[in-house]
């Protein structure tokens, strides 16, 4: 990184965790982790104590000036494995290891998942499965709505900045509730509006990587389109999605 850049970084990192510690003090005055742990059984979750219930990304700390920044990839939010304080780090499930295998398998791309990815999510705020925030903001009576709409408004804005600032593309991974009825619908249209203000770097939608559903959909459109380079297809494939959700 240059030293703007640099800079930069370190500053949105403290703003991040500084963030996080605010969403967390408004989340427990919603009694945010006892329904975190309620909402498990409705879910079909094997219960598990909740250590936190908004989760600051460690793994940031573990950026330096010297390294190269690919790409800055957005999963859902943070699960049971991200939650826990052993780890308190995005990505470090199953869906991580895919996507770590992903780039092993393509040394192509020159990218290290791990070293060479700021990896964010559309709102630290935890629960078991992404679509089990409906049942923590019903259960809330809909107390924790602002919360997680703001938490999303915040990420996206911060998250469009950085890259921007560090001028890598974005990887947005999972879209489907990034549509005006989703959980994340205020996240898209953050992101919308500001990609529309000026030039932006490359915004672009894929498949999850749980259940290997990145690789599928991008080893289906390879086939469709076998004169494609594999950063082509990305490109186009990440592009193509971006249009079909966001409409732009």
């Amino acid at each position: 990184m240059t030293e703007e850049q640099w800079e930069y970084f370190v500053g949105f990192r403290e703003r991040f965790r500084d963030k996080c510690r605010e969403f967390l003090q408004r989340g427990e005055k919603l009694l945010l982790k006892e329904l975190q742990e309620k909402i498990q059984a409705l879910g079909n979750t094997p219960y598990y104590p909740v250590e936190n219930s908004v989760v600051y990304n460690r793994n940031l700390d573990k950026v330096k000036k010297e390294s190269r920044i690919d790409y800055v990839l957005v999963g859902d939010n943070p699960g049971k494995n991200e939650q826990l304080e052993v780890n308190s780090s995005y990505l470090v499930g199953l869906s991580g290891k895919i996507g770590e295998g992903f780039f092993k398998k393509n040394p192509g791309l020159k990218t290290d998942f791990r070293d060479n990815i700021i990896i964010l999510n559309k709102t630290p705020i935890h629960s078991p499965k992404t679509k089990d925030l409906r049942d923590l903001i019903r259960l809330s009576n809909g107390e924790l709505l602002p919360l997680l709409n703001g938490s999303q408004i915040w990420m996206a804005e911060e998250t469009f900045l950085l890259a921007q600032k560090l001028d890598c593309p974005v990887w947005i991974i999972g879209y489907s509730e990034l549509k005006p009825k989703g959980v994340f619908s205020k996240y898209g249209e953050k992101i919308t509006e500001l990609a529309g203000k000026e030039p932006c770097v490359g915004v672009f939608l894929f498949q999850h990587f749980s259940m290997n559903r990145f690789t599928i959909d991008l080893n289906a459109y390879m086939e469709k389109n076998p004169g494609l380079s594999l950063t082509e297809a990305l490109i186009a494939l990440g592009t193509g999605h971006r249009k079909d959700v966001l409409g732009w």
